[in-house]
């Protein structure tokens, strides 16, 4: 059985939030039938443009849990949306996460609460002798993933942005406990179609780090309240 604990009981919704929005945003129900559970990356600093995507790795991103921590109305997982917005003068990707929470609040009336699960997961953690990577002196904006080469590239990635993408392309909970701070450029010599199986380990190794299964304490995400239909385009 799931221990529950709140965080603060805080239910967020429009009026929770900060005034903080989009200048121009658009959410459409895509023509795609299936799409992807990972956000593409983003070429453009200055506005957001995802494609066939569930709800899912959208709320992940705006609420910085992995979408395997995220429980609600089964349709956020499968409903398909084609989701363009622009940054308001003088925003950073930084602020992404924040306008996220508002646009979904404005546009699906949703409404979340965090709690606190006691469930397994895979701990990222140094492996012996030390983490093999290299700290970016000088990490761009915002994060960017390349996958159009033979191995997984990515850039300018911390360790909790590096675990996120773990737990996205991998299906299961990955949780940041490297206690490693700053950005990396980082190559798993694997490609995606065999990150769920065992080679995954072997990859991670050649970066000086390593999985260690854990029980305990997981944030997650409970969606109270949310239209299958967007309003305001």
């Amino acid at each position: 059985m799931f221990t529950l604990r709140f965080f603060g009981a805080l239910i967020l919704s429009v009026a929770g939030l900060a005034a903080q929005s989009f200048e121009t945003a658009s959410i459409q129900r895509s023509s795609q039938a299936a799409g992807t559970d990972a956000l593409p990356p983003q070429q453009d600093p200055t506005r957001i443009h995802y494609t066939g995507v569930s709800l899912k790795p959208v709320l992940a991103l705006a609420y910085g849990v992995t979408p395997q921590q995220i429980t609600g109305p089964k349709w956020l997982g499968e409903e398909r949306f084609d989701i363009v917005a622009t940054l308001p003068a003088g925003a950073t990707s930084q602020q992404i996460p924040v306008l996220l929470q508002h646009l979904l609040a404005d546009r699906f009336g949703m409404s979340v609460r965090e709690e606190n699960k006691i469930t397994a997961f895979s701990a990222l953690v140094p492996a012996k002798g030390g983490v093999k990577m290299k700290d970016v002196a000088k990490p761009e904006i915002s994060a960017t993933l390349d996958l159009n080469s033979e191995n997984i590239q990515l850039r300018s990635y911390t360790m909790p942005a590096f675990a996120a993408f773990l737990s996205t392309a991998m299906g299961q909970t990955v949780v940041d406990e490297t206690g490693v701070s700053g950005s990396y450029d980082i190559t798993l010599y694997i490609s995606m179609a065999d990150i769920k199986t065992g080679r995954i380990r072997i990859a991670i190794q050649q970066l000086g780090l390593q999985f260690e299964n854990r029980k305990g304490a997981v944030k997650s995400l409970v969606v109270g309240k949310a239209n299958r239909i967007p309003t305001g385009n």
